[in-house]
């Protein structure tokens, strides 16, 4: 791997836009979550790096910020009553790679999501989450202009080995309108 993959293969993965391809490492120094987590983290990712990397429309971008803003607000208010590893991912979500991540973190994070559950409402991110999903022309499995047929989005429907595991390793649809693994 270059070393800038191994870098962040610590973290626990990286989705490579250029090639479409998602490297996944559970086990990895920095991560904390599930693999499951990992996993959709990194498919969100697959599904909102165009458009964000693109440009998001106006009335988008004003939505993600204010976002951002509870975001920040609650940690600044709640920060010493978050689990020390929900903590570092929010901030994770509005100072690292901002946007991409916090789509990849508020979308597909069940340990994030739980948290800020009755403090910040994620209901406008995940509908600009579903306008996205929805503008790739059928979803996931839909042929797009290089000729990617969503393959990277297919996962086996088990649990990675030697990780944690709080799901049934089966396809569930979450409230964002996609599969995801659960």
């Amino acid at each position: 791997f270059p070393v800038t993959i191994r870098i962040q293969l610590s973290a626990g993965g990286v989705y490579t836009p250029h090639n479409d391809t998602i490297n996944i490492y559970p086990n990895g120094d920095l991560w904390g979550g599930s693999a499951t987590d990992l996993v959709n983290h990194e498919l969100v990712h697959t599904i909102t790096f165009d458009v964000v990397e693109n440009g998001l429309s106006v009335v988008q971008q004003a939505v993600v910020q204010e976002v951002k803003d509870a975001l920040e607000s609650y940690r600044e208010k709640a920060w010493e009553t978050i689990d020390p590893y929900v903590l570092d991912r929010i901030d994770n979500a509005v100072s690292e790679d901002y946007p991409h991540e916090m789509f990849s973190t508020l979308i597909a994070e069940s340990d994030v999501r739980q948290a800020l559950q009755g403090n910040v409402d994620l209901a406008q991110l995940e509908a600009i989450f579903n306008d996205i999903l929805n503008s790739r022309k059928g979803g996931i499995n839909a042929q797009d202009s290089s000729g990617n047929n969503g393959s990277n989005a297919e996962i086996l429907q088990e649990n990675v080995p030697t990780t944690p595991s709080t799901g049934t390793g089966k396809v569930s649809t979450v409230p964002t309108g996609i599969e995801l693994i659960s």
